[in-house]
């Protein structure tokens, strides 16, 4: 996968030759903040009679307190050297553009940096995807030792064709998924629509003579990848043909040679929805090199910030004849996962939750007083002993931030009526370190209605296998056999 540099200037550069200037913060409007706009290049022209397509300055302010769209300024408080203004907060996107001359249009493209589209392909032993391609589409790929590969024979021409099909509908979804995480927009003194020119709707707009004032609602604005947000990446032209610069995807390498056209604006206030607004933070911290690269991504929209857009490619089985080693992640699932979700209440003020998806969190009037016990797929909610009983299941899986792999299992998470937890009711059952040790293939889980009985069952070495869990209440615990018990696994002789 190759990952494109982001922008580490804080200017537009007229040419490709420019150097950067240094960071740049809001106006005088906010106070210990930088008041320097975003300038061009010092060989740019400065002048208001800027050529069609010439970028332009972009200055950073905090959310006018009445903003009125009536194309005054008034409300924008004193003038900067930028032509353009820009505010953001968690219902608008609210812009004062001055139109230089002779250009009649100002494009402006808004960005942030993320992790690019997950890749399809192959595993690697460190977790992450090698990746499909022509190539591979042509040639049957076998394992060379350590994650290498080698050419094998030649597919046949309908496994090309299939081939090339999933890899081209691949490149596809990337590209749209890229286009999400940014916002390009073009400003007239008749209006605001998209950069392809479709009216966007709840726009308010208004234009005295060259000065024009827009108001957008939040949801046109880019996906975002870490909260609260402090700056955006920007992009303006004056003109009505921009270039379309390429999103900016984030990249581990701090080497790489900057795009200069995208430009760091520090925002005048950090965008920080109010709703679940300290979850936000905490599921979506900014990376540090090395943090990152593996995992699946996560994403959330603007105009539905309490909901997680996740993608991941678990592995799965194809039909095509991919020869002896088919690739094993040839589709992107995409998820919607709350940022949080109310489970139970207990008397006492005790709330349960889940924290996107995978966090159980225990508040008792108000005050956290657990958030770090961990659950897969939350199968079942009992009470017993005036306790709440978490029943979940967790599906074989290969974790790709790490290179581990699971096994399947079911664990139970109790919760007390005054707020304690016990994340190991359940008995743990010692299979081995690999799928393959327990079991042929992924197990089918199983339960009762009230949970007083749940397993999974498949087969081992071609024959049956049973794993049963039932509630003891005496032993306030729930405890496991192996059926036959023939087919117990024993770690020391593996």
């Amino acid at each position: 996968m190759k990952i494109q540099s982001i922008a580490l200037a804080a200017l537009v550069a007229a040419c490709s030759g420019g150097s950067p200037s240094p960071r740049v913060g809001t106006d005088g409007n906010t106070a210990g903040t930088s008041s320097s706009p975003i300038a061009l290049d010092e060989g740019a022209e400065k002048s208001a009679n800027l050529a069609e397509g010439t970028p332009i300055g972009v200055n950073a302010t905090a959310m006018p307190e009445r903003l009125v769209v009536d194309g005054s300024f008034e409300d924008w408080g004193p003038g900067t050297e930028a032509p353009v203004r820009l505010a953001i907060d968690e219902r608008h996107i609210a812009l004062a553009v001055d139109i230089p001359e002779p250009a009649n249009a100002v494009s402006l493209a808004l960005t942030t940096e993320f992790l690019d589209y997950p890749d399809i392909g192959w595993i690697a032993r460190s977790g992450h995807t090698i990746s499909l391609n022509e190539h591979s589409c042509r040639v049957e790929q076998r394992p060379a030792g350590e994650g290498m590969w080698k050419d094998g024979a030649k597919h046949p021409p309908e496994v090309v064709e299939a081939c090339l099909s999933i890899l081209r509908r691949h490149e596809r979804d990337a590209a749209a998924y890229r286009e999400k995480f940014v916002a390009r927009f073009r400003l007239t003194r008749s209006g605001v629509t998209t950069s392809d020119g479709v009216t966007i709707p709840g726009a308010r707009h208004a234009a005295r003579g060259r000065a024009v004032e827009v108001a957008l609602p939040i949801a046109v604005a880019p996906a975002f990848m870490v909260a609260p947000v402090t700056e955006l990446l920007v992009h303006a032209t004056a003109g009505p043909r921009p270039r379309r610069l390429p999103p900016p995807l984030l990249s581990p390498d701090p080497t790489e040679e900057p795009d200069p056209r995208w430009s760091r604006l520090i925002l005048g206030q950090p965008l920080a929805f109010s709703t679940l607004s300290d979850l936000r933070a905490e599921e979506f911290q900014p990376w540090e090199f090395g943090s990152f690269g593996w995992m699946a991504q996560r994403h959330y929209l603007p105009g539905a910030p309490d909901t997680i857009q996740l993608l991941s490619t678990p592995i799965s089985k194809t039909t095509i004849a991919f020869g002896d080693h088919p690739p094993p992640r040839l589709t992107v699932v995409k998820e919607e996962i709350p940022l949080y979700r109310h489970v139970e209440s207990l008397e006492g003020e005790v709330e349960v939750g889940i924290v996107a998806g995978y966090r159980v969190m225990v508040k008792k009037g108000g005050r956290v007083m657990s958030d770090r016990n961990r659950l897969s797929e939350l199968r079942g909610v009992v009470r017993r002993n005036q306790a709440l009983h978490l029943i979940s299941y967790e599906a074989p899986y290969f974790d790709t931030s790490r290179g581990a792999r699971g096994l399947p299992s079911w664990k139970v998470l109790e919760v007390t009526h005054d707020g304690k937890v016990n994340p190991g009711l359940a008995e743990e059952l010692n299979d081995g370190w690999y799928l393959w040790h327990a079991w042929d293939d992924p197990p089918t889980p199983f339960s009762d209605d009230d949970f007083h009985m749940f397993g999974m069952k498949g087969t081992r070495r071609g024959k049956p296998r049973t794993v049963r869990y039932v509630w003891y209440p005496e032993e306030r615990r729930y405890k496991f056999t192996i059926e036959p018990p023939s087919q117990r696994v024993d770690p020391m002789k593996l």
